[in-house]
């Protein structure tokens, strides 16, 4: 297929933080994410909607829908199929346009260890959509369903 070298992003966000001390309650936001170093030339925009809950004084739990609309250029560049790309491998061709690219939930458990650090451990599922879960790459090498899991630890000021 070729590939899609490492690339420089920025990323602005908007977004509300719950008045609580703790950050329980609802938030909600918008991001959008370009390509600076004009590897893709791609730019997608994602919104969130959460709630995060108290569990215990030291726990908290925060679940988000989110979804992404990518443009034509992101579409192409990761699941679009040129005709030298569909002649080498097989593949038929597949112009992906821009548009929802992905649905998804994440839940996020946050444990404070002391007033500065936490441990934290998060999983999440997306579903591809439109192009992104017609491409052939994704029908024939891959799944429109995207899981991930991740553990780590974060230092608050």
């Amino acid at each position: 297929m070729g590939d899609v070298d490492g690339q420089g992003l920025a990323r602005v966000s908007l977004g509300s933080e719950p008045a609580n001390s703790r950050g329980i309650g609802v938030h909600f936001g918008l991001e959008y994410e370009t390509d600076v170093t004009n590897e893709t030339n791609a730019d997608t925009f994602s919104l969130y909607v959460g709630n995060k809950f108290a569990l215990s004084p030291r726990t908290t739990l925060d679940l988000t829908g989110r979804t992404t609309w990518a443009d034509g250029d992101y579409m192409r560049a990761y699941f679009g199929v040129s005709d030298i790309q569909a002649a080498r491998t097989g593949y038929g061709r597949f112009d992906a346009n821009s548009g929802i690219a992905d649905v998804g939930l994440d839940a996020r458990l946050n444990w404070a260890l002391t007033d500065h650090w936490l441990l934290f451990g998060s999983v999440g599922y997306s579903r591809l959509t439109g192009d992104a879960a017609n491409s052939p790459i994704v029908d024939k090498e891959g799944s429109p369903d995207q899981f991930r899991a991740a553990t780590g630890f974060a230092y608050r000021f």
